[in-house]
């Protein structure tokens, strides 16, 4: 199992218990991704995606994003990047995860 799908498993864990704010929440999950050895913007789009199957809405998760720090060019960019992933997935069955190449510390 790759960092980046043991990290989504946990985040979905935690967003189970949590239903704190949106930025509390998302710097919780960008944190543990980080821990886990997920790159940055991998991390943001784990987040982005589990806060999606906890039925999190696209504002609560854009006003998290926001919160946490991320511009919103940003965010819109990294939105637009989970909902392909989450798209590939439902349609393929594969798990696709984010493009290596593009990952770096905003």
């Amino acid at each position: 199992m790759t960092d980046f799908k043991k990290s989504l498993g946990e985040n979905r864990k935690r967003l189970e218990k949590n239903d704190s704010m949106p930025h509390d929440v998302m710097a919780d999950l960008l944190d543990s991704s980080n821990q886990s050895g997920v790159r940055w913007r991998s991390a943001k789009i784990n987040a982005i995606l589990s806060c999606r199957e906890a039925g999190r809405t696209d504002e609560w998760i854009l006003e998290a994003l926001l919160r946490s720090g991320t511009t919103i060019a940003k965010s819109r960019e990294l939105m637009k990047t989970a909902l392909k992933i989450e798209a590939l997935n439902k349609t393929t069955g594969y798990n696709y995860e984010p493009p290596a190449e593009k990952d770096f510390r905003e």
